[in-house]
Protein backbone atom coordinates (compact mmCIF):
# COMPACT_ATOMS: atom_id res chain seq x y z
CA UNK A 1 0.00 0.00 0.00
CA UNK A 2 0.97 3.48 -0.92
CA UNK A 3 1.72 5.70 1.85
CA UNK A 4 -0.29 8.87 2.06
CA UNK A 5 2.55 10.91 3.09
CA UNK A 6 3.96 10.11 -0.28
CA UNK A 7 0.73 11.12 -2.11
CA UNK A 8 1.04 14.00 -0.36
CA UNK A 9 4.63 14.79 -1.26
CA UNK A 10 3.65 13.95 -4.95
CA UNK A 11 1.00 16.24 -5.54
CA UNK A 12 2.63 19.33 -3.36
CA UNK A 13 5.43 18.93 -5.98
CA UNK A 14 7.86 17.84 -3.32
CA UNK A 15 8.55 14.59 -4.71
CA UNK A 16 12.40 13.92 -6.50
CA UNK A 17 12.00 12.25 -9.78
CA UNK A 18 13.47 9.28 -8.52
CA UNK A 19 11.28 8.81 -6.20
CA UNK A 20 8.08 9.48 -8.33
CA UNK A 21 9.54 6.38 -10.36
CA UNK A 22 9.04 3.98 -7.46
CA UNK A 23 6.25 5.35 -6.20
CA UNK A 24 4.65 5.11 -9.76
CA UNK A 25 6.44 1.43 -9.89
CA UNK A 26 4.57 0.56 -6.96
CA UNK A 27 1.47 2.02 -7.62
CA UNK A 28 1.41 -0.47 -10.73
CA UNK A 29 2.43 -3.38 -9.10
CA UNK A 30 0.29 -3.11 -5.97
CA UNK A 31 -2.82 -2.31 -8.61
CA UNK A 32 -3.43 0.64 -6.86
CA UNK A 33 -3.16 2.74 -9.33
CA UNK A 34 -6.41 1.79 -10.91
CA UNK A 35 -8.23 3.21 -7.57
CA UNK A 36 -6.95 6.68 -8.15
CA UNK A 37 -8.06 9.56 -10.02
CA UNK A 38 -7.46 9.68 -13.90
CA UNK A 39 -4.10 11.74 -13.52
CA UNK A 40 -2.20 8.91 -11.52
CA UNK A 41 -3.24 6.73 -14.41
CA UNK A 42 -2.23 9.05 -16.89
CA UNK A 43 0.85 9.85 -15.37
CA UNK A 44 1.05 6.18 -15.25
CA UNK A 45 0.74 6.05 -18.66
CA UNK A 46 3.14 8.62 -19.69
CA UNK A 47 5.87 6.84 -17.82
CA UNK A 48 5.38 3.57 -19.61
CA UNK A 49 5.01 4.98 -22.68
CA UNK A 50 8.10 7.00 -22.60
CA UNK A 51 10.16 4.01 -21.40
CA UNK A 52 10.28 4.80 -18.11
CA UNK A 53 8.05 2.23 -16.31
CA UNK A 54 7.51 -1.26 -18.21
CA UNK A 55 4.00 -2.01 -18.13
CA UNK A 56 4.02 -4.32 -15.22
CA UNK A 57 5.97 -1.53 -13.49
CA UNK A 58 9.45 -2.30 -13.61
CA UNK A 59 11.97 0.47 -13.71
CA UNK A 60 13.47 0.45 -16.93
CA UNK A 61 15.87 3.53 -16.44
CA UNK A 62 18.43 4.36 -13.26
CA UNK A 63 15.83 6.37 -11.01
CA UNK A 64 18.71 8.63 -9.74
CA UNK A 65 19.19 9.95 -13.17
CA UNK A 66 15.88 10.18 -13.99
CA UNK A 67 14.33 13.70 -14.48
Amino acid sequence: MVDVGDIIEYECGDMSPARILKMFSALIKSGEIRGLQGHYQRTARQLIDSGYLSPSGDILVDPTIAG
